[in-house]
């Protein structure tokens, strides 16, 4: 195992049995340390956006390419502004993406968590959450 960093002190190859990773930064001329890429060594990429400055710089996106760029995966996130993630939209390959909504109390406890079919926003699935006053989870309840 090695690793080797940058003039900013982040990680900049990875090598371990699986072969050599290598990272790239948003804006690396002022160090800045969210990733933007992590090149893989079966020539896969995952590719990381984020927020503008308003958006706190919040994780927007994951997506994962294969050989030839070919789509393997991709996670969209929309947060509220106490970083809570309101909506996580998965899709895997070109398959028609699924999203989840969440709910959260007034002590930001996940009350509620709706999959959804994108194309026909069909509910797939929906699960309610209770907590007792130690913000212990409770239930999971299937709805």
């Amino acid at each position: 195992m090695a690793w080797d960093f940058d003039a900013a002190s982040r990680l900049s190859t990875i090598v371990n049995p699986l072969g050599t990773f290598t990272p790239s930064y948003v804006n690396p001329t002022y160090g800045v340390d969210r990733l933007a890429s992590m090149a893989m060594p079966n020539a896969a990429v995952t590719n990381y956006q984020w927020e503008t400055n308003a958006g706190d710089f919040r994780l927007k996106q994951i997506q994962n390419l294969g050989a030839g760029s070919a789509a393997i995966s991709k996670m969209d996130y929309v947060t509220d502004v106490l970083s809570r993630i309101q909506k996580w939209t998965q899709q895997v390959d070109t398959a028609t993406a699924t999203r989840f909504d969440f709910d959260y109390n007034r002590r930001d406890e996940l009350t509620g968590a709706t999959l959804r079919d994108t194309g026909t926003s069909a509910i797939l699935k929906s699960y309610g959450y209770s907590y007792d006053a130690a913000a212990n989870r409770k239930s999971t309840q299937p709805q």
